[in-house]
């Protein structure tokens, strides 16, 4: 009988609580009216820049009224304001790079569907392409290319974190591709992993610490799928959210993650948020339906945006800022996890922050006979440090529980020892 209780006891702490919002979170916003959307990007003074399938719009007035800057016709599917001047990248007919000046676009650079374009804090430009990625020292007038991959390889996403270390996110939709890194300004890139799980989106937040969302590969049952997290200790991914088919991805400043996910393979495209690290998501879709995500971007104050659909798509944004969330509505049940598991020898036990900042932390594992086999009283060293150090030695393998308790907060987790 404690068997029993005991474990139903730890599985129900593994559970995840769904509070909702009582209002939509979302609403449409207006497009233009001879365009379908495909990616918007919005100045620090709030200027609206449009691409689509009939070119360049801009909007001063957060949407309410379009202005259509030319590239007519053209499918414009990312949009880069930089300084006084405006690049578009266009796939398909007149595929490349065009920079909009003193009202005239400019054709710079001629290459298959940019995907995507991106400036660091040096003031280079880069432009992820199927093939790789070119960067531009003069403002857009010459480009060179610093990364070549497989031309069946795509790269969708670009950012710099905190150190000024860039990375890239690539989909090669015949298998292979992942992460890449370049420590020079973009000079040089390195394999970062992420091999075969099809990187859709990359993000930073304000501790520095990098994620990533995947597809997951398309060949082989979407495996792969979800969302990672990058441990510099170990220097190693983490997949903290899985089965999820991950096509867009941002963070705002108080470290919340926001998700997009595509139907393209069935099921409900929609947005989720976390407010713990990654560690529990919650699904935002009051307002919103059930279109594929295509992209999320944030406002200077903090809305978030969507574009979302299929052949026509449309725009949404978040009633509210994200930020400065009554805490009432983030409230969730902390879930836990062990890195590597099944293991031999040594693991890493995940708890969320929130636990660090709850006054004392005790780590108690039992055997499935719901006995104690080992106690402890977790040392926190900072406020990043959410990890265990767990070492089985002197156990014998097999199918173990653990909770993890502090004066606010209890989670539960399985661990395998081999």
């Amino acid at each position: 009988m404690k068997n029993i209780a005991c474990y139903i006891l730890l599985s129900l702490l593994a559970l995840i609580t769904n509070p909702s919002f009582s209002q939509d979170f979302w609403e449409i916003v207006n497009s233009p009216s001879d365009a379908s959307p495909a990616y918007i990007n919005i100045s620090a003074d709030n200027v609206f820049n449009l691409g689509s399938n009939n070119g360049v719009y801009i909007s001063y007035d957060s949407c309410t009224s379009w202005q259509n800057l030319g590239l007519s016709d053209m499918a414009v599917i990312s949009v880069l304001p930089f300084q006084n001047i405006i690049f578009a990248g266009v796939m398909s007919i007149g595929s490349g790079i065009y920079k909009y000046n003193n009202g005239f676009w400019t054709k710079v650079l001629t290459s298959d569907n940019i995907l995507i374009l991106f400036s660091d804090t040096d003031n280079n430009l880069f432009a992820g392409t199927w093939g790789g990625i070119f960067k531009s020292l003069d403002f857009g007038e010459n480009w060179i290319q610093t990364l070549t991959i497989t031309t069946t390889a795509a790269v969708f996403s670009i950012v710099e974190d905190h150190d000024g270390i860039l990375y890239a996110g690539a989909t090669n939709y015949m298998g292979g591709e992942g992460a890449f890194r370049s420590l020079d300004h973009g000079d040089t890139w390195e394999y970062f992993g992420l091999h075969n799980v099809y990187v859709s989106s990359l993000a930073v937040n304000s501790i520095n610490e990098l994620f990533a969302g995947a597809q997951g590969h398309q060949l082989l049952n979407l495996t792969g799928a979800g969302v990672y997290k990058y441990d510099k200790d170990q220097q190693e991914w983490i997949q903290i959210k899985d089965s999820l088919i991950v096509s867009t991805m941002v963070i705002n400043s108080e470290d919340e993650i926001y998700i997009g996910r595509s139907n393209d393979f069935g099921g409900q495209g929609c947005v989720l948020v976390s407010y713990d690290d990654g560690y529990n998501w919650q699904l935002l879709d009051s307002g919103l339906g059930t279109d594929n995500m295509k992209q999320l971007t944030l406002t200077p104050d903090e809305h978030i945006y969507t574009i979302s659909g299929f052949s026509s798509n449309t725009i949404h944004r978040s009633v509210n800022s994200t930020v400065g969330i009554s805490p009432e509505i983030k409230v969730q049940q902390p879930v836990t996890y062990n890195y590597p598991n099944p293991f031999s020898g040594k693991t890493y036990i995940y708890y969320p922050m929130q636990m660090n900042s709850s006054g004392q932390i005790y780590l108690n594992v039992f055997d499935l006979n719901g006995d104690i086999v080992r106690s402890k009283k977790i040392i926190q060293n900072s406020l990043s440090n959410n990890r265990i150090l767990f070492n089985s030695t002197g156990l014998t393998p097999g199918v173990y529980l653990y909770e993890i308790i502090s004066d606010n907060y209890k989670c539960s987790g399985k661990m395998i020892i081999k």
